[in-house]
């Protein structure tokens, strides 16, 4: 969809909104749909604390169990998004989809992608219109809000906003060409 030449790592909803299934009988209503805005990052410390187990420290998810429970859809006001490959973060609220990427010029012409969108999902369900680059004062307000826990998550997870090649570098462990769609193989460091 979008044009998109693969089907993965873009920030429309039909390649980071994933459903998620949760039964625990007695505990969890049958049937129910919730709106909990609910990221991949939660899954295990949800399910910990689902289960009464003590969640480790490191964790960088949070335990959503007692909004599930409670039946509070409205306890997390945005999860992050993030892809290393090729380097684009944002931010995903109940109405809106916002997102940045670090290209450049050059970079950005050979990627032939933008990962710089800002949807209104209430008024454009599909993603039709992307109000990134909008004057209206309203849609400036709104990209400065959803910019705004855009740079919260990135400072909360103490992220320097690294392309996957960069992260590569950094942590030491092989060389790959993450920011080539189809060449994420990662050479193995020698042992």
């Amino acid at each position: 969809s979008h044009g998109h030449c693969w089907p993965k790592s873009f920030p429309e909803d039909t390649s980071v909104r994933v459903p998620m299934l949760l039964r625990h009988p007695g505990r969890t209503p049958e049937k129910r749909h919730s709106d909990l805005l609910f990221g991949a990052l939660d899954i295990m410390p949800t399910l910990l604390g689902m289960l009464g187990l003590e969640i480790p420290e490191a964790c960088q998810g949070q335990d959503l169990s007692h909004a599930i429970y409670r039946r509070d859809d409205n306890l997390v006001e945005s999860q992050p998004l993030f892809y290393m490959r090729p380097a684009w973060r944002g931010v995903y609220t109940k109405r809106y989809t916002y997102s940045v990427d670090e290209f450049e010029g050059a970079e950005r012409y050979i990627t032939g992608r933008d990962w710089r969108v800002f949807y209104d999902r209430e008024r454009d369900p599909h993603q039709m219109n992307n109000l990134y680059f909008s004057t209206h004062a309203k849609d400036v307000a709104i990209k400065e809000h959803l910019h705004a826990l855009h740079e919260e998550w990135l400072e909360r997870f103490d992220d320097p906003f690294l392309s996957g090649n960069e992260l590569l570098r950094r942590l030491d462990i092989g060389e790959g060409h993450l920011n080539d769609p189809g060449e994420g193989i990662l050479k193995a460091p020698p042992i």
